[in-house]
């Protein structure tokens, strides 16, 4: 099965800044819309924790070749409805409701635990790497693992899925990711907090989340029909860092001879005669 997770960004403060009965009609106002997105995608709604919503696919109903996607699916539609929730309706400029969200596919345990107000769970690791993949999410992105990108994949060709890259998840090691879908100007981040951007056709060949490496992805079939998956990573540290001193040092010297016109042996000398007559 695949399981969701979502919270929202800033919820400490948005708190700390309203009424709880503020809090709790906004908290409504969202849930309503989570509630209605997941009965059109048939996600099983599993629990509320504070401002985290939680559902999964592929529980009551038999959805073996389209958890993945439903979640998918699901996730993008949660996100666009979220940016449609004001966080105050009584003061539209504290602005809109933002959502970080993560899933992973794998398999879980049904029980119901205690005796006393007993209630339904499900437990295993798949719920708390599906718990890191949202933690480590960004605003307004999807974030999932390497397991439930390789489903969606075949469950869904045309669903756009891009290599994060590989993140130190804690209780897991480290883990390659992937952001599914794309921001809303149509583009593609290779970290969402930078300004890099590469345009949805270079699907293929996109840069991870780290400045020193880069990656080519690619699901999907060869021309002769036969299946495909490249994951090669071109670790480029030393070039990366040479090419950015290099460019530095430069510019620098550009700058320089510029401003001053007097060659850069004669400053030297300069400045060797200024320090020995301070002696």
């Amino acid at each position: 099965m695949t399981v969701f997770f979502s919270d929202i960004v800033r919820f400490t403060d948005i708190s700390r800044e309203m009424s709880p009965v503020k809090v709790c009609k906004l908290l409504d106002r969202l849930y309503q819309a989570f509630d209605n997105l997941s009965n059109k995608h048939e996600v099983f709604k599993m629990e509320t924790i504070g401002d985290a919503w939680v559902g999964v696919t592929n529980l009551e109903n038999d959805q073996n070749d389209t958890h993945v996607k439903r979640i998918a699916e699901f996730a993008i539609d949660a996100v666009a409805a979220a940016s449609e929730v004001l966080i105050d309706e009584d003061d539209p400029v504290k602005g809109y409701v933002a959502i970080r969200v993560g899933f992973h596919s794998g398999p879980v345990v049904s029980n119901v635990i205690g005796s006393l107000n007993p209630r339904f769970g499900l437990f295993g690791d798949t719920m708390n790497t599906a718990a890191r993949m949202e933690g480590l999410s960004v605003s307004g992105r999807i974030h999932c693992s390497a397991t439930a990108a390789k489903l969606l994949k075949e469950q869904a060709p045309e669903m756009s899925v891009y290599r994060r890259g590989k993140l130190a998840v804690k209780g897991k090691g480290n883990m390659v990711t992937y952001w599914v879908g794309a921001p809303k100007d149509g583009r593609v981040r290779s970290n969402p907090d930078d300004g890099r951007l590469r345009s949805n056709s270079d699907h293929g060949k996109v840069r991870s989340n780290s400045d020193d490496t880069t990656a080519d992805v690619d699901f999907g079939q060869s021309k002769s029909g036969g299946s495909i998956k490249k994951d090669k990573v071109k670790w480029t540290r030393q070039i990366v860092r040479k090419n950015k001193l290099e460019q530095a040092v430069d510019d620098t010297s550009s700058n320089r001879d510029k401003a001053d016109p007097v060659p850069a042996f004669l400053r030297k000398a300069q400045r060797l005669h200024d320090v020995t007559m301070s002696q």
